[in-house]
């Protein structure tokens, strides 16, 4: 048996793990929008990433209990999309959430486009199972 100390894993819309990932494009406090097909996300919008398995937080909270505010994890989270590094701008718990993890990137310039580009978070040598996103 491998002990890790996380194993991250981004969140999709049909909770299959599989497919078009929890990935939105940041427009403002109110305004989210899927990185879907119909509103593909492009080089420099920003990016919230929701996700589980991303590990120690700092200050340290107790499993199940609730946050009201984003509190950073302890380790660096890596993010590529197509392939291509983006620069993670935060990942930590969500506020007002019990257990969400969310991570916040730019969406990197020179990422091929299309329908389902491959989003891969990365904890050490530990790596999300893919999900995708739309990007032009």
């Amino acid at each position: 048996m491998t002990v890790v100390a996380a194993e991250p894993a981004i969140f999709s819309i049909d909770s299959s793990g599989k497919g078009q990932g929890d990935v939105f494009v940041y427009r403002s406090a109110t305004e989210q929008i899927l990185a879907a097909p119909s509103q593909p996300a492009k080089a420099g919008d920003i990016l919230i990433i929701y996700c589980a398995g991303l590990g120690s937080v700092n200050p340290p909270i107790d499993a199940g209990v609730g946050v009201d505010r984003l509190i950073q994890t302890v380790n660096p989270i890596g993010l590529t999309i197509g392939g291509v590094q983006a620069q993670v701008l935060f990942s930590g718990l969500t506020g007002g959430l019990t257990g969400l993890y969310q991570v916040n990137a730019t969406m990197p310039a020179g990422v091929a486009p299309g329908d389902a580009v491959p989003v891969v978070l990365t904890l050490g040598s530990v790596s999300s199972p893919p999900v995708s996103m739309a990007v032009r």
